[in-house]
């Protein structure tokens, strides 16, 4: 378990299908969508997507496990940065069970799963609500073969 302390990063939000949703792999194009349409606005707005990003998501329907979510892409403004129109979200922080997501983009669907359904019940913890974290280091690379982040869930 780790503790994340408040924060706030700026970005942009959408509702869309989570890794759970019945349409195999919705999730993950839903997030990649986000993304693909975030990282543009960052460098137009001439700063470097070369940092640390999150996407954080809260369910958006009263399914468990969700079948929508908010999703928010984003960073954290470096001191003298401009928020170049984005939005800006308070990350609540608090205490979250971490696991290590790597492999393929392909299969990342079933990496949130895996962290849910097994790794998470498996470290004895009991999952809260709260904002759920990814957190790709400052060099990911979404094209590479094989990507490494962090899957941050909310817990007790």
């Amino acid at each position: 378990m780790i503790k994340i302390e408040p924060f706030t990063i700026v970005g942009i939000s959408e509702i869309g299908p989570s890794s759970f949703n019945n349409s195999e792999g919705s999730g993950a194009k839903f997030a990649d969508t986000v993304w693909q349409k975030f990282i543009p606005m960052v460098l137009n707005a001439g700063l470097s997507s070369q940092r640390v990003m999150y996407g954080v998501s809260w369910p958006a329907d009263a399914n468990v496990p969700p079948q929508e979510i908010h999703y928010f892409a984003g960073f954290e403004l470096k001191p003298g940065e401009p928020s170049a129109g984005f939005k800006s979200l308070d990350i609540t922080g608090g205490n979250y069970f971490a696991h290590t997501y790597i492999g393929s983009m392909a299969n990342i669907d079933m990496g949130f799963m895996d962290a849910y359904t097994v790794a998470l019940p498996g470290s004895g913890l009991s999952n809260r609500e709260g904002q759920h974290l990814e957190v790709y280091p400052a060099n990911y690379d979404p094209a590479a073969p094989e990507i490494t982040f962090q899957i941050l869930i909310p817990v007790e």
